[in-house]
């Protein structure tokens, strides 16, 4: 089986990963002697990898997000430092929600 065989099966295989680093895997393989389960774990590793970034990117896709090209990087968590309302949403022991209604209003008498 020559590299354009290969390169046909892993594709029929659905291991597009694969085929495209195969040359360079290979090359990379020849040029630093590596052991062939050295050279077969690379290679399902960057399989792994590509799918792994392919899973995150259709999530994210189909998240729709209003503003996809932000992220928490940029964030900025010291914007409106407001103390938290007087009426709050608190989870109870039993894992409930409940609204809790705090008064702070002064008695004056």
């Amino acid at each position: 089986m020559n590299l354009v065989e290969l390169d046909l099966a892993l594709r029929k295989l659905r291991l597009s990963g694969m085929a495209d680093v195969l040359e360079l895997r290979l090359r990379q393989a020849q040029t630093e002697h590596l052991v062939p389960l050295d050279l077969v774990s690379a290679l399902v590793n960057d399989e792994l990898v590509r799918r792994q970034d392919r899973l995150f990117a259709r999530r994210h896709k189909q998240a729709g997000f209003r503003d996809a090209d932000r992220s928490l990087d940029t964030f900025d968590f010291d914007f409106n430092k407001k103390p938290p309302p007087q009426n709050s949403w608190v989870i109870d022991p039993v894992g409930e929600a409940v609204l809790v209604c705090r008064s702070s209003e002064k008695r004056t008498r």
